[in-house]
């Protein structure tokens, strides 16, 4: 699968990541979760920081009262993704 990624992607996997872009701080916890190889039960024990989980509260209550702007929008749609890739992974791992 990553071959196949690697022909799509302009992006080369030994650049760094551009300083225009501000991913959610979950985003960058999976990436050094998996950058630093876990093993299964590290993967199955991970929870995001507090930090993570109080911005995500803060995306959903904002959502909530109907304060979302577009750019706290993205964030949370990234975070649900992060949030679904998570569960999916684990879910496997537990299948397996």
């Amino acid at each position: 699968m990553l071959g196949a990624l690697s022909e799509i992607s302009p992006i080369e996997y030994n650049e760094p990541m551009l300083h225009e872009t501000n991913p959610p701080t979950l985003f960058i916890e999976i990436a050094e979760l998996f950058a630093s190889c876990p093993g299964r039960q590290q993967i199955l024990d991970f929870r995001p920081s507090s930090v993570a989980a109080e911005r995500a509260s803060e995306l959903l209550a904002l959502n909530r009262n109907g304060r979302l702007s577009e750019t706290d929008r993205q964030e949370l749609d990234q975070v649900e993704q992060c949030e679904l890739l998570l569960r999916l992974v684990k879910s496997q791992m537990r299948a397996t």
